[in-house]
């Protein structure tokens, strides 16, 4: 699956370096959301020790149906640890920010979903 994902918004500043083209990130359908955490943080060059959220149905108003983070006892989210992408996947495009302190936001497109094992078929 190749995602593009574009930073949108800081609420404070210092993120600056942040701002830029999309990036592209190639991964699993079934990756972990946790894991695509790691993903895109490496990809911007964010350090990691912060809590994180994906808005699955690509927004953040209520209500917060499908909204998965690191936050497991947030009665506002579900817990993220164990659920694949694939699993939670609702459209083409999804948010996700990180540090809720700092608010970091980012527009996330599905550019190609790959068809696994298609040559089996």
């Amino acid at each position: 699956m190749l995602l593009k994902v574009k930073f949108m918004s800081s609420e404070r500043d210092g993120w600056e370096y942040l701002e830029g083209p999309p990036e592209r990130i190639e991964v699993d359908p079934n990756i972990l959301l946790t894991d695509l955490s790691k993903e895109i943080n490496d990809v911007f060059g964010i350090p990691e020790g912060r809590h994180h959220a994906f808005y699955m149905d690509n927004s953040r108003r209520p209500p917060y149906e499908h909204v998965y983070s690191d936050l497991p006892d947030e009665p506002m989210y579900k817990d993220e640890r164990g659920i694949k992408l694939s699993d939670v996947l609702r459209g083409e495009k999804f948010k996700y920010e990180y540090s809720f302190s700092d608010g970091l936001r980012f527009q996330v497109t599905v550019k190609e979903a790959f068809v696994q094992d298609a040559a089996k078929q």
